[in-house]
């Protein structure tokens, strides 16, 4: 019924400073899988192991990022369900984190800083006010909506 999203740390080399997004990161080459991956950036951004507090549905599928920037990614994404709330451990590359009801995703539209036009968003209400979740996390969120 919930999902956890997150606020990165403002940070002016990151191309989603500030915004509220999914816990991941970067492949390394120590990691078999992309899926190890996932679990090894969950771990390290929120500090939790994702067998101790529930299951791997699956993976979701692959996203681009298109920043039109040499260094534009490919992320593989994948969906966990948890049976509790584990304790967060929030490392320094995330400034928040967020428990969000599913019902409360209801698109609308948004202004970002980033956009000239108001984009298609999620704006739901957290304990630090209302969050914008727009871009890419927006249409991996859609995707995920659409399976339920």
């Amino acid at each position: 019924d919930e999902l956890l999203l997150v606020r990165r740390r403002t940070d002016p080399r990151d191309k989603w400073s500030g915004q509220i997004g999914l816990p991941g990161g970067r492949y390394e080459v120590d990691d078999e899988t992309l899926l190890a991956t996932a679990l090894r950036e969950t771990h390290e951004e929120l500090g939790f192991e994702l067998a101790g507090f529930g299951r791997m549905l699956g993976p979701l599928g692959t996203y681009f990022a298109r920043l039109r920037q040499p260094d534009d990614l490919a992320i593989g994404v994948f969906i966990a369900e948890l049976v509790e709330r584990p304790p967060l451990v929030l490392s320094d590359e995330i400034a928040a984190a967020h428990w969000i009801a599913l019902a409360a995703l209801q698109t609308t539209y948004a202004s970002v800083p980033e956009k000239v036009e108001p984009v298609d968003a999620y704006t739901p209400i957290s304990r630090e006010g209302q969050l914008v979740i727009w871009g890419i996390t927006y249409g991996i969120l859609e995707r995920m909506r659409s399976l339920e």
